[in-house]
């Protein structure tokens, strides 16, 4: 894993001390990323400069370091990310009399760039990644992203340049860049939590989608096309339970090869679980699993993470926060994100993160399987919406009332919800969600945190698609890759921690996508396949509860311990840019601290705005 940056400008030559100037100051900001090495390669020829800062996993060695050059001397490399198949692609090369200097993906990625050429490629390789190709015969430069967005990848054209870069902070040394706020992103950050999509927090700098390959010529012409897509096929026939597991366990094994040591994030729930227990029955010894606690009981999931462990034989590691950690993380979450970023899951992520990179280099993760296999509780929602979808509006809205009551709401929580954290958010959502217009409108009742528009990319699926089906791939090119790739990247990637994901593996994800509906949501059960098959390993009783996730007391925090940085930042920071009005947030912070509400995630989202401000612009 690693960090990728570098431009390409047009006019006047550029001398190579200028050049490898500025290339040294972009790749020294993503240093975090890739501790093992920096290196740039630049050309004054072509005023094209690349630049990489490693992580080493594959192949140690110095020599296989990048920026790579091909053997022909007319392709440059910089890659961020995993190729999971490179051996097998290195076996073809290899009868193809291809020689090769290094064992490292990095030279395999190159050497199919060189000769099977770059679209070719992206249909060959599997893995995560975002990669930069300078092509010197052609004189373009070609980027591509992983299909789900595992990697970040920015560019921006501004100037007389093209830059790029794996986050928005290495592009700042570059004297064309300007940090122009766009107000469209801001919106959508306010409704989603995030800069979501194609955008970022500034004009005329965007973020390359998931699936898409990108190249740009030295007049600076940028062409943008999509390679993959995920799709929903057919529900597939046979042993269904069988064929999902054996997916699974090659997607684990897959993820195992590793020259550095690695281990698992250990929740104790589902996904983690699962992934910890195909792990260890591949290893011939005690696996490193990796888990996090809370003081506060209410939020603490790490007991259920111990006996999980314990009954695996994992060698297990524990770590309790405390209120003061947690909360001395938050200064370094703007430099982290560098875009406001309303996930209060990324302090945790990040602990865990740390923690684990003390011992270990690799951690693989139960990231995507509540959107690969129906895990979120707003599925049970879509399959219940598409069962009242025949009433009309007005019905619906009553019937909606009584999830608003705070007495109903008492009464649920207490004995169907039992320590399910935040439940009187979720519970305004669905009785918002009941009264809705369309399928859209209620995923976007579901998961927006203000409501201010009903715009959104509109997605074209087959009609005879299901509404868990259709908000499980709302998830996977939206939610998934916005905000829960993103808060792992970079909470990983701030300690030089390399996380891997079994179930976004492209296999994976596809065969989940098609599975019935039955196969995830039955009854009160989600994620109906991954229980039977994590019944294979652990006991029920150990992983049967209701879900939690990283969930912090933030609810408790805004009323005592962060009040006072809370007030300075919602009433004392000047802010033009904010859709939200000021009588509004007055009103939330007054029903919050009196308890009226829990508008923690409203408040989160203005904050997390608001320190962006004051320290980024």
């Amino acid at each position: 894993m690693c960090g990728i940056t570098g431009f390409l400008t047009r006019g006047t030559a550029h001398s190579a001390h200028d050049l490898e100037a500025i290339a040294h100051k972009m790749t020294h900001a993503l240093r975090h990323r890739g501790p093992n090495s920096q290196n740039i390669w630049a050309s004054p020829h072509h005023n094209v400069a690349l630049g990489h800062t490693r992580l080493s996993v594959h192949d140690l060695h110095q020599h296989a370091n990048q920026p790579m050059v091909s053997q022909n001397e007319n392709f440059v490399l910089v890659f961020n990310g995993e190729i999971y198949n490179f051996k097998a692609l290195r076996q073809a090369l290899e009868k193809e009399n291809i020689a090769f200097h290094t064992e490292s993906d990095t030279e395999v990625l190159l050497a199919l760039c060189e000769h099977k050429g770059f679209f070719e490629t992206l249909n060959l390789i599997q893995g995560m990644f975002a990669f930069a190709l300078w092509n010197k015969n052609e004189k373009t430069l070609c980027l591509a992203r992983d299909r789900v967005g595992k990697k970040p990848l920015y560019y921006s054209v501004t100037g007389e340049s093209f830059l790029f870069a794996s986050e928005l902070k290495a592009l700042y040394p570059h004297p064309d860049f300007k940090k122009h706020l766009n107000q469209k992103a801001i919106q959508a950050y306010f409704e989603y939590g995030c800069v979501p999509g194609n955008m970022s927090i500034f004009e005329k700098t965007h973020k390359l989608m998931p699936g898409h390959a990108l190249t740009v010529n030295h007049n600076l012409e940028v062409q943008i096309q999509a390679y993959s897509k995920p799709s929903i096929a057919p529900a597939p026939q046979g042993d269904l339970m069988a064929e999902t597991k054996q997916r699974l366990r090659q997607a684990v094994k897959t993820r195992l090869a590793s020259d550095v040591p690695l281990g698992a994030f250990l929740s104790g729930g589902i996904d983690s679980s699962l992934v910890t227990a195909l792990m260890q029955e591949e290893s011939t010894k005690p696996i490193h699993s990796f888990a996090i606690g809370f003081e506060n009981s209410e939020f603490d999931e790490s007991v259920y993470a111990e006996k999980v462990a314990k009954h695996l034989g994992t060698q297990h590691e524990t770590f309790i926060v405390t209120e003061q950690d947690a909360q001395g993380i938050i200064p370094s979450l703007q430099t982290m994100f560098d875009e406001p970023f309303a996930d209060s899951s990324a302090i945790p992520t990040f602990l865990l993160a740390k923690m684990a990179r003390s011992k270990v280099t690799v951690a693989l993760t139960g990231d995507g399987g509540d959107e690969t296999f129906g895990g979120y509780n707003r599925y049970r929602y879509a399959k219940m919406l598409s069962r009242l979808a025949y009433l009309p509006k007005p019905l619906r809205s009553v019937m909606a009332m009584p999830f608003s009551s705070p007495t109903i709401q008492g009464l649920l929580k207490k004995h169907l919800f039992k320590n399910t954290p935040q439940f009187q958010q979720k519970a305004q959502k669905l009785s918002d969600a009941l009264a809705f217009e369309n399928e859209k409108h209620s995923y976007d009742k579901i998961v927006k945190v203000f409501n201010l528009s009903h715009e959104g990319e509109n997605i074209t699926l087959p009609h005879q698609v299901n509404n868990v089906a259709k908000w499980q791939y709302r998830d996977l090119i939206g939610y998934l890759t916005d905000d829960v790739l993103t808060k792992v990247d970079r909470a990983t990637m701030a300690v030089g921690l390399e996380a891997r994901s079994p179930f976004l593996d492209q296999e994976v994800v596809q065969w989940g996508l098609s599975l019935p509906i039955e196969y995830k949501i039955k009854g009160s059960e989600t994620k109906w396949v991954l229980r039977q098959l994590l019944q294979e390993y652990v006991p029920q009783h150990l992983f049967t509860r209701p879900k939690q996730g990283f969930a912090l007391p933030m609810s408790v925090w805004l009323r005592t311990s962060l009040k006072a940085w809370a007030e300075h930042l919602l009433f004392e920071v000047q802010d033009p840019h904010c859709p939200i009005s000021q009588k509004e947030i007055a009103l939330l912070w007054q029903a919050h601290q009196n308890n009226q509400q829990d508008a923690s995630q409203k408040l989160w989202t203005l904050l997390m705005w608001r320190n962006f401000l004051e320290t980024m612009i």
